[in-house]
């Protein structure tokens, strides 16, 4: 937008203002009523001159400038005073902790006045326009500072944009991910079926096996352990492997344990000593 075209902006909503803008809030005295005028600007102003022999009622500049603004709606949240996709803070919400309410009440609506030439400020509207409170961009909206609201509009709608086709590119790669991952799931769990399948085949194989071997040597031990009365005991394997010793075997004699003589000598005492007494 250039300057002439807010220029012609600016003076075509003055015009408005003092020729159609209807006051509803405006209070009306009696003589207003009675002479049918109704609170327009122009209407009035015509009146007073009129009747009031031009007497002028005086206005601070800045109170004639913030409504001459645009006005708005901003909503109070727990991060700041939300507008146009932007976040200020001021000091009257600091004071009556309005971000706190927000975050426990829910946030709110309010009115506010803005110049479209710079997004630096904002002003709460108060009191129907008769005070104000400005507002700042916060510190982490700095890339908006010095900015024509337009501009910001068209660069949130850009990111708005960019952001839809990286969400797509984002859907689609999702996609692919939970085919590629569900494929592979199947293929394992296929793999697993068909390892516990054959582990259980290997299982009951081994224990058949382990079933039979139990029950063949149960079968052999039954031979060997049972109790035959009215004959003669078999050696096992390990008595028929003893050799006998015989006192002539001279051979197994030098391999045989030999005791101390000390102690075979106590021996043969202890043996005489039996023979004298039974003597």
């Amino acid at each position: 937008m250039t300057l002439r075209e807010f220029t012609k902006i600016m003076i075509r909503s003055v015009l408005y203002h003092n020729n159609h803008h209807y006051m509803e809030w405006y209070d009306r005295n009696e003589f207003l009523v009675a002479d049918e005028i109704d609170p327009i600007p122009r209407e009035l102003w015509n009146w007073g001159i009129k009747n009031r022999t031009g007497r002028l009622k005086k206005q601070p500049e800045d109170i004639v400038k913030l409504n001459l603004l645009y006005q708005g709606t901003a909503t109070v949240t727990p991060s700041g005073i939300l507008f146009k996709g932007m976040y200020y803070g001021c000091d009257l919400a600091t004071k009556e902790q309005w971000y706190t309410r927000a975050r426990v009440r829910g946030s709110w609506k309010v009115k506010v006045c803005y110049d479209p030439r710079t997004t630096n400020e904002i002003y709460l509207w108060l009191e129907d326009g008769k005070k104000f409170e400005t507002c700042v961009l916060l510190e982490r909206e700095e890339r908006y500072l010095n900015k024509r609201f337009e501009e910001v509009e068209d660069l949130l709608e850009i990111e708005k944009h960019s952001t839809r086709e990286k969400l797509d590119s984002v859907m689609r790669a999702k996609i692919e991910l939970d085919a590629y991952t569900k494929a592979v799931v199947e293929e394992a769990v296929r793999k697993t079926g068909a390892a516990i399948q054959k582990s259980a085949l290997s299982d009951r194989n081994r224990i058949e096996k382990n079933r039979q071997r139990r029950k063949m040597e149960k079968e052999m031990n039954r031979t060997q352990e049972a109790f035959v009365l009215g004959k003669p005991p078999v050696a096992n394997e390990r008595k028929a492997q003893i050799v006998p010793l015989s006192a002539n075997d001279s051979s197994h004699l030098e391999t045989s344990y030999i005791p101390p003589a000390k102690k075979i000598s106590q021996i043969k005492a202890y043996l005489k000593e039996d023979d004298g007494e039974s003597t």
